[in-house]
């Protein structure tokens, strides 16, 4: 499968290097793959964003992964972990569907809660973002062995 560190992004952006830098206990990655290779578990990524998102930076934040898209001056942000007891709070929200909560913080962005087959994730983003949006993107998770270019 060749070496990580060089993989494309999702983005379809040339990954150059491996680990960037750490800062806050973060280890950021200037692509997808690279960061995919510091977990210890097979990392899934979403294969469809809303309309001009981008991938900017992958992280590894103590075994959780997350990867952060952008569109000009907004953000959307996706972790993904193991579940634990310390999981994210999700009892605040509305259901989008069964098992997919919606909470919305009060300053413009919504997180988005689910837990499938043993792991924990989260979106963020604007809440300009309809909710068949955010379902889509939900739906459209696969590993990330399966995708990368």
């Amino acid at each position: 499968s060749g070496d990580d560190k060089n993989d494309q992004t999702v983005g379809g952006n040339s990954g150059g290097g491996g680990n960037s830098g750490q800062a806050n206990g973060m280890l950021y990655f200037s692509s997808v793959g690279a960061m995919a290779a510091s977990l210890d578990f097979a990392l899934q990524i979403p294969t469809s964003l809303p309309d001009g998102y981008k991938f900017e930076t992958a992280f590894n934040q103590n075994g959780m992964a997350g990867v952060c898209y952008v569109n000009g001056g907004r953000q959307l942000k996706y972790y993904m972990r193991r579940q634990g007891s310390d999981d994210f709070d999700n009892t605040n929200g509305r259901e989008l569907r069964q098992g997919v909560i919606a909470c919305e913080d009060g300053i413009g962005s919504i997180r988005i809660y689910w837990q499938k087959n043993g792991f924990s994730y989260v979106l963020i983003g604007d809440i300009g973002i309809s909710d068949e949006c955010w379902l889509d993107v939900i739906d459209s998770l696969a590993l990330y062995s399966e995708v990368k270019q």
